[in-house]
């Protein structure tokens, strides 16, 4: 007879765990604007649209102008509209923008004001993020390649340091064209699913220029990808939940 109770009780409580709900991982709901209307939003919808993260999850805006202020400006605007519109908060508004025209005077000032901008908002610290590439965004394909630390500066009234940097990923990449589709599709061919290489580089990059103080080169669009392979994960785990079934 008690062997029995001992039995029913098992059999109870493997069906109370059996209905006790999953744990589903909270997927953030992240805004990203990009300075270019083609390339930037490209790659990342690419991306999202590979790794399949779900959309209602992930907007991605380039309609801002071709500036890193009028990034910044339009994104904060974003974020303020969809709080008074929809009653919904962004987790994370990133910002994708180059300080591309380095010799330029005017670019490399609104570069500055618009990474000022973001740090006086103190309290969105936590959620507006500043994706800043030197020269240029392209600098995160070249790593897909190889890992440099050149700095890139152009030649004034030729080319900027921007033009420098996509002649070089040139050599590796011939058929490079700013602007087309399938960018992101390449790059991960180069690296795979995780592209973890690029991102050890790009981080590797970015720590060199932090130590002596000199950005150039640098980029943090690695941090962002890395965001969104955790969102994957996370995803997985929301659909992995939701197929289990009370008995």
């Amino acid at each position: 007879m008690g062997t029995d109770n001992l039995h029913h009780r098992k059999r109870e409580a493997k069906i109370a765990k059996a209905r006790k709900p999953a744990t589903i991982n909270t997927i953030p709901y992240v805004l990203i604007v990009c300075e270019g209307k083609k390339t930037e939003p490209n790659y990342f919808k690419e991306l999202v649209s590979h790794f399949k993260l779900p959309s209602v999850n992930v907007v991605i805006d380039g309609d801002c102008g071709s500036d890193p202020v009028s990034v910044v400006n339009h994104g904060i605007k974003l974020y303020n509209d969809q709080i008074k519109f929809n009653n919904r908060v962004f987790d994370k508004v990133y910002f994708v923008f180059d300080r591309d025209h380095y010799h330029l005077e005017e670019q490399g000032c609104k570069y500055q004001s618009a990474l000022s901008t973001i740090k006086s908002k103190k309290q969105l610290k936590e959620i507006l993020v500043p994706i800043n590439s030197v020269p240029c965004f392209e600098l995160w394909l070249l790593l897909h390649h190889i890992e440099t630390t050149k700095p890139y500066h152009g030649i004034p009234n030729i080319s900027s340091a921007g033009d420098e940097v996509k002649n070089e990923l040139k050599k590796y990449w011939p058929d490079y064209d700013k602007g087309a589709l399938g960018i992101f599709g390449l790059a991960l061919a180069i690296d795979g699913d995780n592209m973890k290489t690029a991102i050890n580089r790009a981080d590797r990059v970015l720590r060199a220029a932090i130590e002596c103080n000199d950005e150039n080169p640098s980029t943090y669009v690695h941090k962002l990808v890395e965001q969104l392979l955790e969102m994957r994960h996370k995803n997985r785990g929301s659909l992995n939940s939701q197929r289990l079934k009370p008995i």
